[in-house]
């Protein structure tokens, strides 16, 4: 599939997801259930590209038959790259259709098999007890089928993926209790290269689900394994309960009061904290740094010494910078200022307590006897 797009001056393919192999896969199958093999199908994504797909591993016997197509991310760096999704159509309908999902007209009944993971846990778009097959791929299939299929007629479907348990250790799908295999995925049907969309919407499902299984209102949230080791180590929180944002803590914010938490308590180290502390809400140093400048106002309004504001502000790092500083009001300062931007960003409606360190001082502040 040549379809590209341009990001930070690079030229990048498109691909396709877990989801578009999915529909092309029982797309062959059907056809050659209705003897009309053909060694390659071209579907519909639900963006309105077109996407022709090779099939492999077409059989069939007797009432039923299996194609695979191999999954193509185009220049995403995507662990599923090159993996095989089958799919098996048979003719009628299971014995027990408990877990299985259902099309509108009632003639295709769709679950998942080996390699693709069961849900155990609320707060996803597909309900626990079902195969992790999203409502996108799950449309693609059904509109790409039903009306080949003949009057009268009904056909079963399942989606499996050899290579899926493996692969699904190295995903988010353990953490968020998909069990047993990869998801079949993709709100388009295409991959667009090295996009930070998926990330995001797994950390957003990630914050959902522990909505849902813990009850609760509050939650916490840290920066990486060094905010978790400190969490674990300095609180009454366990490293479990936290939430690792990367450098999204802005979007994980917003979610968070979409979602209705009351309370959310921040740990991390300095280095993020004085981005939040300049109202920098996407951490990554690509989008925006100021972290000495920033620091280097804070010990201002601390009434450091010209001295160490030169040396702070010429400093290599933040961890560098912290070895210059004597005041704790500095760390007041940072403190403050990151409370105040994270307060305004939710409208005052959620109680936000923070703490942050450094490698070489440890604890430097914490709100509220944090």
């Amino acid at each position: 599939m040549e379809r590209y797009i341009y990001q930070n001056g690079k030229k990048l393919r498109c691909g396709y997801t877990t989801g578009s192999c999915a529909t092309g896969a029982s797309l062959g199958a059907l056809l050659n259930l209705m003897d009309k093999r053909v060694e390659g199908v071209e579907i519909r994504a639900l963006n309105g590209w077109d996407i022709p797909l090779e099939l492999h591993n077409q059989e069939r016997r007797g009432e039923e038959t299996t194609a695979s197509v191999i999954k193509d991310p185009g220049d995403d760096p995507d662990i599923t790259r090159g993996i095989h999704i089958f799919s098996r159509v048979a003719w009628g309908k299971p014995e027990n259709t408990d877990g299985y999902f259902i099309n509108e007209r009632k003639n295709i009944y769709l679950t998942g098999g080996e390699g693709v993971g069961t849900v155990t846990k609320k707060g996803l778009q597909v309900g626990p007890g079902y195969s992790a097959i999203n409502p996108g791929p799950r449309r693609m299939i059904f509109e790409t089928l039903e009306d080949l299929i003949p009057e009268g007629r009904e056909i079963t479907i399942e989606v499996s993926i050899p290579e899926g348990r493996e692969k699904a250790r190295k995903t988010f799908n353990p953490k968020l209790g998909i069990e047993g295999g990869l998801s079949i995925l993709g709100s388009t049907g295409i991959v667009k290269p090295m996009s930070e969309d998926a990330l995001i919407d797994s950390l957003k499902i990630e914050l959902s689900v522990w909505k849902e299984e813990s009850g609760r209102e509050d939650v916490v949230f840290t920066f990486g394994n060094y905010g978790k080791k400190f969490i674990e180590e300095n609180t009454d929180y366990s490293a479990s309960e936290a939430i690792v944002t990367s450098n999204y803590i802005g979007v994980m914010i917003d979610e968070a009061y979409r979602l209705g938490f009351k309370k959310i308590y921040i740990a991390g180290h300095i280095g993020k904290f004085v981005k939040l502390a300049g109202g920098i809400f996407n951490t990554h140093s690509k989008v925006a740094d100021a972290r000495l400048e920033v620091l280097t106002a804070c010990a201002v309004i601390a009434g450091e010494e010209r001295v160490t504001l030169e040396k702070i502000v010429g400093s290599n790092t933040t961890e560098e910078a912290v070895s210059y500083i004597k005041s704790p009001a500095v760390w007041k300062a940072v403190g403050d200022r990151a409370l105040k931007y994270l307060r305004e960003r939710t409208y005052g409606e959620i109680d936000i307590e923070i703490a942050f360190f450094s490698f070489e001082e440890g604890r430097l502040y914490g709100s509220e006897g944090r």
